[in-house]
């Protein structure tokens, strides 16, 4: 099920400029604040602005954000495993330090989930 919502999501995102072709910036007169009809399925906002096509644009960014920073991610990490490989204990040595301290920042009780307990 879940699948078939994220396809939906992605063909939508993919689909903006045919479902909604004028685009997300378009004003329609007289139309501010309208709740969902027929013309603006879902509804529009106070400067008349259909919110359909602001989500499905929205929804473009996500996505291009979300590619881009896997893409960057995936880039930076295999070029990092393959400098530890090649020539290993430097880099070994190197590596783990500031990924360590960041992690001891992001979780400082050493686990994800863990509460937050004061000390005393």
């Amino acid at each position: 099920m879940m699948r078939v919502v994220k396809l939906v999501f992605l063909a939508a995102a993919l689909l903006a400029p045919v479902v909604a072709p004028n685009g997300p910036f378009a004003t329609y007169s007289g139309v501010s604040l309208k709740p969902p009809s027929p013309e603006h399925p879902f509804g529009t906002d106070r400067l008349a602005r259909d919110e359909l096509a602001r989500v499905l644009y929205g929804a473009q960014i996500s996505l291009y954000v979300g590619v881009v920073s896997v893409v960057m991610g995936l880039s930076i990490g295999s070029i990092i495993g393959a400098l530890a490989g090649a020539f290993g204990g430097k880099v070994d040595e190197l590596v783990p330090g500031p990924v360590a301290a960041r992690f001891r920042e992001m979780f400082p009780n050493g686990r994800p989930g863990a509460p937050l307990i004061p000390s005393e």
